[in-house]
């Protein structure tokens, strides 16, 4: 049984407690280290290479932390395919860190079909509308993941097992639970810092 707890969803970044990083070139904390190549499968059901590109994230205050560019076994990312989306996110990154969390997506490929919200391939992270948008379309994903939840229609994961579900657990969920009704994937690096509050316990 969830034990609901009062909720305040806020827009400002800065208060939200996440932040949106801008990479590569522009050196937003975040450097390439190494790459290496693993077997991928692709949809006809042959094996591809796809390279592996080690990042390191260190902005003066978090950091450093080491970031694959792809990891399919990712031991978080393997949890929530398995109870909503097996399909989301090919290779996505998340880790707990001492500060909080990350979350990282770089798809194989770019259509435009995806936000960017700072990757190594594309430095300009969100601004302006597109920012406000994208804030506006995690809320309200959040908001539908915790009615959800609430519900009974959905059961969260404590992703690192120490017996409750902090709001970052959460918005890292909803990307995967409420995929089907986000206007595009979502992709980029996405950190939650200093955030800890407690959604259920």
């Amino acid at each position: 049984m969830l034990k609901k707890r009062i909720f305040v969803l806020i827009t400002a970044v800065a208060m939200l407690g996440f932040v949106l990083v801008g990479c590569g070139s522009e050196k937003k904390g975040v450097e390439t280290t190494a790459s290496t190549s693993v077997e991928a499968s692709a949809e006809t059901g042959a094996s591809v290479k796809r390279e592996v590109k080690m990042y390191t994230y260190n902005d003066g205050t978090y950091g450093p932390y080491n970031i694959p560019s792809y990891d399919e076994n990712n031991q978080y990312a393997q949890k929530l395919k398995e109870a909503y989306a097996s399909d989301a996110y090919p290779g996505v990154y998340i880790a707990r860190v001492d500060k909080g969390w990350i979350w990282y997506w770089e798809p194989e490929t770019d259509d435009g079909n995806y936000y960017y919200i700072g990757s190594v391939d594309n430095p300009n992270y969100l601004q302006g509308d597109d920012l406000n948008r994208f804030l506006m379309d995690i809320k309200i994903n959040l908001n539908k993941f915790i009615e959800k939840c609430e519900a009974g229609e959905l059961h969260p994961i404590d992703l690192d097992g120490d017996g409750s579900i902090s709001y970052p657990e959460a918005y890292i969920q909803s990307f995967f639970a409420i995929q089907s009704n986000q206007d595009k994937p979502y992709n980029g690096l996405i950190t939650f810092f200093d955030f800890d509050d407690i959604l259920w316990e």
